[in-house]
């Protein structure tokens, strides 16, 4: 991402030779890592997944990435506990590298549309501020779904949902879940 600082903007720089062609995922290197700056990275990985996933027309490569949906569901509220097993940061590198392919594949959604346009207004990190906007966007958007919500995570989590509602209910409590008791949108 490319911030202009004269205008506020920001724009991304994205080309197939820019890709690497090998990732080094080392969960060592997260152990000195503050829990809340592995629970915001994660949450933002998830959002990405979030908002990749529910667009409609989705290619191979990226319904392939789906399942770090189910990932992100487990992990994060052993993340949001303290939890801190090698396996689990593991885990954690591997939800990121999908987040990263699938916003690569897909771009952005409401939730970092308004992300991007609320953080110079709040002193949160990028990943918080889309776990606090997401409840809100999924609710919005909940009428719009036409099944696709629900369909995702039947199909990504140990649940089976009937509609949209009662995965964005779902959803919402699950974000709630994995926030810390203190963190709310400055008012």
């Amino acid at each position: 991402v490319l911030n202009n600082l004269q205008t506020g903007r920001k724009s991304t720089l994205a080309h197939p030779t820019l890709l690497p062609s090998r990732r080094i995922l080392d969960p060592n290197l997260l152990l000195s890592q503050p829990n809340k700056v592995l629970l915001d990275s994660a949450f933002d990985a998830f959002s990405h997944l979030l908002e990749a996933c529910l667009k409609p027309e989705k290619t191979k490569s990226l319904l392939a990435q789906e399942k770090f949906i189910g990932e992100s569901l487990s992990i994060l509220p052993l993340l949001a506990t303290g939890d801190r097993t090698l396996s689990l940061l593991e885990r954690l590198m591997m939800v990121a590298e999908a987040g990263g392919q699938a916003i690569e594949a897909r771009r952005t959604g409401l939730i970092h549309t308004l992300s991007v346009a609320l953080a110079p207004l709040v002193s949160i990190s990028h990943g918080a501020l889309n776990r606090l906007l997401t409840p809100h966007v999924l609710l919005f958007n909940v009428r719009h779904y036409e099944g696709a919500l629900a369909d995702l995570l039947s199909r990504n989590s140990q649940v089976r949902f009937r509609s949209d509602k009662a995965a964005c209910d779902f959803l919402v409590g699950w974000c709630t879940s994995v926030a810390p008791a203190s963190e709310e949108l400055p008012r």
